[in-house]
């Protein structure tokens, strides 16, 4: 009788595992966690412009250094906004 009991024992355990194993692998297929990627509003990725300077004169530098800097103000002006849309993005998910 002993040796029966033993052998109940013994099959029992692994049977038990493999159950709770079981368990646990389905509980986690019921929840599923949806990624979903924010990319900042598309007014904000516009290329910046870089002008080349085609110029002769001292003038003409002049003048492409105006030109020059409006475009890298513009450019800035984008990346401060991606900037705020991130943090603005992240007070959102908090």
């Amino acid at each position: 009788m002993k040796e029966s009991e033993s052998f109940y024992k013994k099959s029992l355990v692994p049977t038990l595992l493999c159950l709770v194993m079981s368990l646990i692998t389905l509980s986690g297929c019921t929840t599923r966690t949806k990624i979903e990627y924010l990319y900042p509003p598309q007014a904000y990725t516009i290329p910046c412009e870089r002008s080349e300077f085609s110029g002769t004169t001292y003038g003409d530098a002049v003048e492409h250094l105006i030109k020059v800097i409006s475009e890298r103000d513009l450019c800035a002006s984008q990346i401060d906004s991606i900037r705020e849309w991130q943090a603005q993005t992240k007070q959102g998910f908090k």
